[in-house]
């Protein structure tokens, strides 16, 4: 998992204003509710699509990243207390 999460920050961190920079964030994004509907933690996909829709409106990376940021451990968290097993 952390491979996974690992790759969606150097997403976030690629620089430049790309035709397909909303389609990064996006991908990103799905990735991240992806991972937080195996944790277990629904309500997390509402504050990921926040994060999200802010990102898109200013075209920047960084509500995402920050998110990431201070969310990442909670990935790990379900790892270890098995919620990642059955998706391995």
């Amino acid at each position: 998992m952390g491979v996974i999460l690992a790759a969606q920050r150097q997403i976030l961190m690629l620089e430049g204003h790309t035709a397909w920079r909303a389609g990064q964030l996006k991908s990103v994004a799905e990735v991240m509710s992806n991972l937080s509907s195996v944790a277990g933690d629904a309500a997390m996909r509402n504050r990921i699509e926040a994060a999200l829709a802010q990102a898109l409106s200013e075209g920047q990376s960084g509500p995402l990243l920050a998110w990431l940021d201070a969310n990442e451990q909670k990935f790990f968290t379900a790892a270890r207390f098995g919620f990642f097993r059955e998706s391995q």
